[in-house]
């Protein structure tokens, strides 16, 4: 419509309309603008009450951060982060892969969620996940991103990982344990699998030495190690080196942990090797076979705190299992070691056995079920077949087969092995065979059984026989000689003092009745020489009978056939004393002696040599003689207090007199045992079979 073509009224009226127009315009801006602004204050009102972190960024600068955020991020006001770019707050690790991201998403609406670690303005880091999405503001388009903190879920995520990795490697041991041939494979094996499964940094594990400081030795281990073994060293007892995990886990038999190297351990030496590998904690266990501590497992971690209770759990089940394996692969290998020596030694039995001269079999049940080589020789067999299921009691001759019964029921009911029985055979020329035969439980094939190693002693029986015959003989002719002797000495001790004693007699009666007639001369000084001669033919006269007498009692002393055993060794004994100077004392509780003449004369001589004995050797002041009935013996003791004798003096060669004493106890079947302490003196105890 033209308005000039309008009139007045109808000009204002269009004016009024416009009006009319442009106010409910203005009212309807008004009321817009008024929603805008509550909209805009709920905006933000609900996103400052917002739980989750909400950042409002422009090109990457930060427009906005809610309290949210502020508290997440450990500052006092969102006026921190204004004017900050956004790369501010990512770790420098993630900050490449990031801005990537941004760049690609630059024209996205949304984009995905991205998970990362961060550090709060304290330093303390924490695990988050953003969602970036655009926004039109009246400045422009701009980035909103939410922020939720999911440290908890993540640490949850951590430690379950460990668990699974904890239990994956426990089992992958148990099933090295299955497969691993030595001790060796499984412990570098099982170090292996910790480090490569559980994800550790480095594991080693070592054996207690048996030396004076206890050394630890690494014999396995897997990971960043880098010479760290070659640098420390690990002992048990008292020293610094001692003091580490790995000491502390094998001297006291448990679990010790290092949670934080940096504040929990004091050597800056051992702490500097650690960190430049990357080590910031680490645990130890004691390696245990039964009661027994062998070595330990050491785990190292390059983060700090990581063994909390429950991995701490997981990993000792871990090191028992390694205990375990180590236990059983060495029980198997000495199982197998038995084996071989059992083997070994099968072998070189049956070898034994074969090549043994004796004859060897073993029976069950008294049928014979092995026969070696000699035996088929001893039992002229054809073959062991021939030999295998016949009777033992066949082969033994009838007059023997109740003493070997017989010493068969005495070795079951005490000895576990038969002694010997001797079985005399007669070959088919005639001639002795002598046979031994000894016997001892054994098993055989599972099964108990019995052994019997029989062995031809024919020329060891002959030789006895020999050797005791000559013996007999010899004995024979030291009785006949000592008996020879004595009658001997009987005849000349008779002889002397009857024949020779008579003609001294005669003499000095002779000598009197010079002395008489001399007298009667007149001439006195040939009477005075006559005296002197006679006088000393007289002296010299009497000085001779004492001799003969001397001599006839030293052959032969007449006490003995006079008066008897009992009255010879007390007239001895106190010529000993007279003669020697040594103090003798006689303890005589026998009335009489049942004896023969040649059985009195033997023990005197045993006394006469032990008296001999004592003046010659043994420095003793005092003697003491008793002669006591015992058990249907005499027992004869002679004690002296001198130096003692010792057994090289009884073994000597040439102790003749010992001898003698011996021999003569054999005379009369007794017996005679001489003992003797250093500087306590000597006993001669003879035992003297009384007639029956």
């Amino acid at each position: 419509m033209d308005p000039k073509k309008l009139s007045k009224a109808e000009l204002l009226s269009e004016f009024l309309k416009a009006e009319a127009k442009n106010t409910r315009l203005s009212k309807k801006l008004k009321m817009t603008k008024t929603e805008l602004d509550e909209t805009r204050q709920l905006y933000h009102s609900l996103v400052d009450l917002s739980p989750e972190p909400i950042i409002l960024h422009e090109e990457g600068i930060i427009t906005y951060a809610n309290n949210a955020t502020v508290k997440l991020f450990a500052l006092e006001s969102n006026d921190q982060f204004i004017g900050r770019h956004i790369m501010e707050l990512v770790p420098p690790e993630y900050k490449e892969m990031i801005q990537n991201k941004i760049n690609q998403d630059a024209d996205a609406y949304k984009t995905e969620p991205l998970t990362l670690k961060a550090k709060r303005w304290d330093g303390a880091e924490f695990y988050l996940e953003s969602l970036g999405q655009s926004v039109s503001t009246g400045r422009g388009k701009s980035v909103q991103v939410i922020i939720r903190d999911i440290t908890k879920q993540k640490m949850t995520e951590i430690e379950l990982r460990k668990v699974n990795r904890s239990l994956e490697a426990l089992s992958a041991i148990n099933q090295t344990l299955i497969r691993a041939k030595t001790e060796a494979d499984f412990i570098e094996e099982s170090c292996r699998i910790i480090c490569d499964i559980g994800g550790y940094l480095m594991t080693w594990i070592g054996y207690l030495q048996n030396d004076s400081p206890g050394t630890v030795k690494p014999v396995a281990w897997k990971g960043k190690e880098e010479g760290y073994l070659n640098i420390i060293k690990v002992t048990t007892d008292d020293s610094p080196y001692s003091k580490g995990p790995i000491g502390q886990a094998v001297k006291n038999g448990r679990t010790y942990v290092v949670q934080n190297l940096e504040t929990e351990w004091a050597d800056p030496l051992w702490k500097e090797t650690a960190f430049k590998r990357g080590y910031r904690s680490i645990i130890a266990f004691p390696v245990k076979i039964d009661k027994y501590i062998i070595g330990s497992i050491a785990i190292y971690s390059e983060n700090e705190n990581s063994f909390d209770k429950e991995e701490t759990i997981l990993l000792e089940r871990l090191s028992d299992d390694i205990s375990f394996g180590i236990k059983t692969l060495r029980a198997k290998e000495e199982k197998e070691k038995a084996e071989q020596f059992l083997r070994e030694s099968e072998d070189r039995y049956r070898s034994l056995i074969e090549l043994s001269p004796e004859a060897i079999i073993v029976h069950s049940e008294g049928r014979i079920m092995y026969a070696n080589n000699s035996t088929l020789k001893y039992l002229c067999a054809a073959s062991r077949e021939e030999l295998i299921g016949q009777s033992m009691a066949d082969l033994v001759p009838v007059e023997y087969r109740d003493e070997i019964h017989s010493k068969m029921k005495e070795a079951k009911e005490s000895a576990p092995s038969i002694d010997s029985v001797q079985m005399k055979f007669t070959s088919p020329s005639g001639a002795p065979i002598y046979l031994e035969a000894v016997g001892a439980p054994v098993r055989y094939l599972g099964q108990p059984a019995g052994q019997v190693i029989i062995r031809d002693i024919t020329a060891r029986k002959l030789y006895e026989e020999e050797l005791k015959n000559s013996r007999e003989q010899l004995r024979s002719l030291s009785a006949h000689l000592q008996e020879a002797r004595e009658t001997e000495r009987t005849r000349v001790a008779r002889e002397i003092h009857d024949e020779l004693g008579q003609y001294l007699t005669g003499l000095k009666m002779d000598i009197s009745m010079l002395k008489d007639i001399a007298e009667e001369l007149e001439n006195g000084e040939n009477k005075k020489l006559l005296f002197e001669k006679i006088e000393s033919a007289s002296e010299l006269l009497n000085t001779t009978v004492h001799s003969v007498r001397k001599l006839s009692t030293d052959l032969r002393p007449a006490v003995l056939d006079n008066l008897g055993l009992l009255a010879a060794i007390e007239w001895q004994a106190e010529e000993f004393q007279n003669r020697m100077g040594i103090e003798c004392s006689c303890f005589l509780t026998v009335d009489e002696l049942s004896l023969p003449p040649d059985h009195a004369t033997a023990v005197f001589r045993i006394f006469q040599e032990s008296l001999t004995n004592i003046a010659k050797h043994s420095q003793a002041s005092r003697v003491s003689i008793e002669l006591r009935e015992e058990d249907k013996s005499y027992i004869l003791e002679i004690k002296d207090n001198g130096k003692g004798i010792s057994e090289e003096d009884k073994n000597k060669v040439n102790s003749f007199g010992l001898l003698g004493i011996q021999e003569r106890t054999h005379l009369f079947g007794g017996s005679v045992v001489i003992s003797g302490n250093d500087g306590k003196g000597t006993t001669v105890s003879v035992i003297i079979p009384a007639l029956k």
